[in-house]
């Protein structure tokens, strides 16, 4: 353990990890227009004269033209679950970046699908070259929506067994799920190579955690999972029958050098607080991502439907703030389901409890944003088929801030 350990703590690359980020943020764009050029662009070898992307100070890119979306192929599971594939190219022959596909996935958005996966906390057995693992149900039934969509994205980009790396990232639940991804693939002979994913969840029980220690700090991997704080997040679901695994890269504070440990070890990173001290408000804050979280974006609709890159928006973001304010233009913002939800709470006040208990009780399914949009279209039927109907429809429904965008449509 002393061994892997010092080679884990060797190989940890903040660079890498800093690309990473950047690219388990953008998942949160969702399935928009501008998802394939945001990724490409934000991870290009072809950036502003004097600045480089993140992926390019890493000695990696994406690959133009080589972004997919990944997406449940089940008709019943909606768009909540999202996450993109992309082939990735080491830029320079250190680069501790091989040639094959990098797997992003999101985390938990305001969607009422997002939040019961999360609360499906149950362990089920996984026996997939582990007979006495035991995984969270919710997340184990996530990565099966994506497995068919995933494999035909590897068929396309020519990745198979034996013959290509795969690299994994995602935040908060989508870190959970990559990882099971990546223990999925390793099992079929893809090599997983060094990743990160960060704010991730205890995921299985302890035979589980030893078998992930064993494959993915060693030949394989390793697979770090990056925290900071006190993330509530990182200790959930919790149960004494989960257990925590990996090295951990722990941020006390957005100034701090790394604590690297093994996760779930006394006084390693998040352990060293009480469940009362945890807090769900330092989940999406991170040193390594843009804007410092992992969560929000400056300008959403530029990045995401846009399709401009990181290193472009931090420029425009200049420019933007030197404006004089009355001048400056209003963008689109976020729609509020598709923003990342943090329902995690520390134990004390038994909120998540309570959650788990409800999670499918019909009272947590009710909106009353929702109910006040959908009686204010109902009533617009009165109208009857007048000239002025479908300005009526859109001037109820098609703005920010109106009826319907606060209920998350």
């Amino acid at each position: 353990a002393a061994r892997a350990l010092a080679y884990c703590q060797e190989v940890y690359n903040e660079s890498m990890a800093g690309a990473f980020a950047s690219l388990s943020k953008l998942a949160y764009c969702g399935n928009l227009p501008g998802i394939y050029a945001t990724v490409a662009q934000s991870c290009s070898d072809t950036s502003m004269q004097g600045v480089s992307s993140s992926c390019e100070q890493a000695g990696f890119k994406i690959v133009p033209g080589k972004v997919r979306a990944l997406t449940s192929t089940k008709p019943e599971v909606t768009d909540a679950l999202f996450g993109f594939a992309a082939r990735v190219d080491p830029l320079v022959r250190a680069s501790p970046m091989e040639r094959g596909v990098l797997i992003s996935i999101r985390g938990s958005i305001n969607r009422v699908e997002s939040s019961i996966v999360e609360k499906q906390a149950l362990l089920s057995r996984h026996d997939k070259g582990c007979p006495d693992c035991m995984v969270h149900e919710g997340y184990a039934e996530a990565y099966d929506c994506l497995k068919d969509r995933l494999q035909a994205i590897f068929h396309e980009f020519q990745c198979y067994p034996e013959y290509c790396t795969v690299y994994v990232t995602g935040h908060g639940v989508g870190a959970a799920i990559s990882t099971l991804a990546a223990w999925d693939l390793s099992e079929f002979n893809y090599t997983i190579g060094l990743s990160y994913v960060f704010g991730m969840p205890q995921v299985g029980n302890k035979a589980f955690s030893k078998h992930m220690n064993a494959r993915f700090t060693g030949k394989q991997g390793p697979i770090f999972q990056v925290t900071y704080g006190r993330d509530s997040l990182t200790r959930s679901p919790f149960d004494a029958d989960y257990a925590s695994w990996g090295v951990e890269a722990y941020y006390r504070d957005m100034d701090s050098k790394p604590q690297l440990c093994w996760a779930g070890a006394e006084g390693c990173g998040t352990q060293q607080y009480t469940t009362y001290e945890l807090t769900s408000a330092d989940h999406c804050p991170s040193p390594l991502s843009p804007d410092r979280d992992l969560c929000r974006f400056s300008f959403w609709s530029e990045q995401c439907y846009g399709g401009l890159g990181f290193e472009v928006l931090h420029n425009f973001n200049a420019g933007y703030k030197a404006m004089p304010e009355k001048e400056r233009p209003a963008f689109m913002q976020q729609p509020y389901d598709q923003k990342a939800f943090t329902w995690h709470p520390s134990t004390k006040d038994g909120a998540m409890e309570r959650a788990m208990a409800n999670a499918t009780d019909p009272k947590e399914l009710f909106s009353l944003d929702a109910l006040r949009a959908a009686a204010a279209l109902a009533k617009i039927t009165y109208c009857g088929p007048t000239p002025g109907v479908q300005n009526g429809v859109l001037q109820t429904c098609g703005g920010a801030g109106g009826l319907c965008d606060r209920a998350g449509f």
